[in-house]
């Protein structure tokens, strides 16, 4: 069952998985919350009924909120999940940013090892960790949630890597990363050093 748009159902379909729309008496072996700001009680429901017959929850993320033109815009997953999880008392499991398995799905699908991926984002709650997990590179666009030092007091392993002030500045700060960390025929190598998940 997907609690979210066609963005989100449809690579699910590409990938060979049966989509239910969140709809009473529509059986599911999972429900998966998106962005859904047309979420309905209607669906709370629906959702509710999967999760007691069974069905296992996932979210595509539980940050609070997304940057948007002129601000930011509530995270739908986590508030349509949060309703679910205290209705029904079941468990929650994050698939997407700042999860592993985002991470090695986009490595997968590059054919390389995290190791090797660079995580560029704005939200310091979301790609940092996510790349400091995967012992990626992070790097950090100073626009949206994450302005200039919006790391700072914060633990390595909840730190930018490198910080570009906006996108048009991206590349110019991938380029001096990449050329000032990465040693010919190496993977990437960090201008910080990681802490594992948890460490500090």
């Amino acid at each position: 069952m997907v609690l979210g748009g066609p963005g989100l159902a449809e690579p699910l379909r590409e990938a060979g998985l049966g989509v239910v729309p969140p709809s009473a008496g529509e059986p599911a072996d999972a429900v998966l919350a998106g962005w859904f700001p047309e979420f309905t009680m209607p669906a709370l429901e629906a959702a509710c009924h999967a999760v007691w017959a069974g069905a296992e929850l996932y979210s595509c993320s539980q940050t609070p909120f997304f940057a948007v033109d002129g601000g930011r815009a509530l995270g739908t997953s986590r508030a349509i999940t949060a309703m679910i999880r205290s209705l029904t008392g079941c468990g929650l499991r994050v698939v997407g940013k700042p999860s592993l398995d985002a991470l090695r799905s986009a490595a997968d699908r590059l054919g390389v090892s995290p190791v090797r991926l660079a995580v560029v984002g704005d939200d310091p709650e979301l790609e940092v960790p996510m790349a400091h997990r995967g012992r990626a590179l992070a790097i950090a666009v100073g626009t949206g949630l994450g302005g200039t030092g919006a790391d700072e007091g914060l633990p390595p392993s909840r730190r930018r890597t490198c910080e570009c002030g906006t996108w048009t500045n991206y590349w110019r700060s991938w380029e001096q990363a990449m050329s000032d960390s990465l040693p010919e025929g190496s993977g990437f190598t960090r201008l910080m050093p990681v802490v594992p998940a948890g460490g500090r």
